[in-house]
């Protein structure tokens, strides 16, 4: 099973859609980092009790779409266009990957540590978050992206 960027923003722009319906978007910075951090903690299940690939795609678009919620609160440039860029420089960087499920979660949580230690330079109590947090929402969305879209993404 492939999945294309194309399709991966479809997926989060229907759960988007469905989310938006509560119209709560209004958390404080440790907030979003409870809500993503539960969300995280729920896609580490998948991985380790060797879940269905589509629980993992839903695990993984939820997230998704937690980030991007995130990232479009503080009103930055297009959530897509922004992951975008940060995957051509990922992909110049390391190349196109392929790893198994294993250790697509390893970088992915290498890269939510990196939120974690953006949000503990942040005031208690802060909105919004710092430009270093927004960076490291596109970095763990590009990966997440580069995940889903990577050739056999679900492979042991």
């Amino acid at each position: 099973m492939e999945i294309t960027r194309t399709q991966f923003h479809g997926l989060i722009q229907v759960q988007w859609e469905a989310r938006e319906k509560e119209k709560d978007t209004k958390y404080l910075v440790d907030q979003w980092n409870t809500k993503i951090s539960a969300k995280f903690g729920e896609l580490a299940r998948s991985i380790n009790d060797n879940s269905a690939d589509s629980m993992l795609l839903q695990d993984i678009v939820i997230l998704a779409d937690l980030l991007r919620s995130w990232y479009w609160v503080i009103g930055k440039e297009d959530f897509f266009h922004a992951t975008e860029k940060e995957r051509e420089f990922q992909d110049a960087r390391w190349g196109q990957q392929e790893h198994s499920r294993r250790k697509w979660f390893m970088i992915a949580a290498e890269e939510a540590g990196e939120i974690a230690e953006a949000i503990e330079n942040t005031k208690e109590g802060s909105e919004y978050p710092t430009e270093k947090i927004t960076e490291e929402i596109i970095q763990l969305s590009a990966v997440l992206e580069a995940w889903v879209t990577s050739h056999d993404w679900f492979y042991e």
